[in-house]
């Protein structure tokens, strides 16, 4: 009996089994895998999660003028066809639906807006001439007024108005001229958050308020 705890105390110290009787073979560690465990989700991406975008947006087509920092907006540049104010107008506030947030013709909030608004999308090229914004004086002969109810708004003093120019374009210059609204041009259409109001432009531009 005391024959045999020795043995097990010295089996238990590694000490190797006697001679003719063979030793069981020794099992390593599984390795770590970094396969996920059953029943775990997908692997997480590193780096900040993005989340998506919460609310209405802009159509596409619309893109934000990159040296406008801190704007809100975004723009689409219509060089061609070119239409009349009418046109132009419809056109932009057609890009909007119950989904998107409200499109129109450009409303100029500062000199940094027109700048911009010259330059094309990228704030930066070739200067553009002879461009329709939202400005008009349709409802009130002498008295331009944008097409949205936006506050602190770019004031504008149109050269060459009379009554049978009633609609805004700007030039490469920077100088707003009112124009016959049946004249066509380019024009810029934004999207923002402030919708169109047709009591802005009552009347049909047939060159002269609608009398």
């Amino acid at each position: 009996m005391r024959g045999l705890v020795i043995a097990l105390t010295l089996a238990g110290c590694g000490f190797s089994a006697p001679a003719g009787q063979q030793q069981p073979p020794a099992h390593d560690a599984p390795a770590p895998s970094d396969a996920p465990a059953p029943g775990d989700g997908p692997p997480i991406p590193d780096g900040p999660m993005i989340d998506a975008p919460v609310g209405p947006q802009c159509p596409a087509g619309y893109a934000a003028i990159p040296t406008l920092v801190g704007s809100t907006s975004q723009y689409r540049f219509v060089n061609a066809p070119q239409a009349s104010w009418i046109a132009a107008e419809m056109d932009c506030e057609n890009d909007g639906d119950t989904s998107n947030r409200p499109t129109h013709l450009i409303v100029l909030d500062d000199a940094s807006e027109r700048a911009a608004m010259i330059a094309g999308p990228l704030g930066a090229g070739a200067a553009i001439n002879d461009q329709w914004i939202g400005l008009t004086d349709l409802a009130d002969e002498d008295d331009f007024i944008y097409v949205t109810n936006q506050q602190n708004t770019l004031t504008l003093a149109p050269t060459m108005d009379a009554d049978n120019k009633d609609c805004v374009r700007i030039k490469d210059s920077g100088n707003a001229e009112a124009r016959d609204c049946n004249e066509t041009n380019r024009y810029v259409c934004e999207c923002d958050m402030f919708p169109a109001q047709p009591n802005t432009f009552p009347n049909l531009p047939d060159g002269n308020n609608g009398d």
